[in-house]
């Protein structure tokens, strides 16, 4: 008897954005986004003394200025 993989309700989640992305995603220079995450506009998160920036905080701030 075989029996199906166990299905997954396991959905990935995309990697977040580092400064030097989201600037080439947005045409602008890294010292603009670098202010929008001081001024708290852009949600964030640091690992160590890397910058990351979640997929879904990009998505909300394209949604918004759509």
């Amino acid at each position: 008897m075989t029996s199906d993989p166990p299905s997954s309700s396991f959905t990935a989640i995309p990697p977040p954005y580092s400064v030097t992305a989201l600037a080439e995603r947005w045409s602008c220079s890294e010292g603009v986004i670098r202010k929008q995450l001081q001024s708290g506009a852009i949600g964030h998160f640091r690992i160590g003394t890397l910058i990351r920036i979640p997929d879904a905080e990009v998505r909300r701030i394209e949604d918004e200025l759509a």
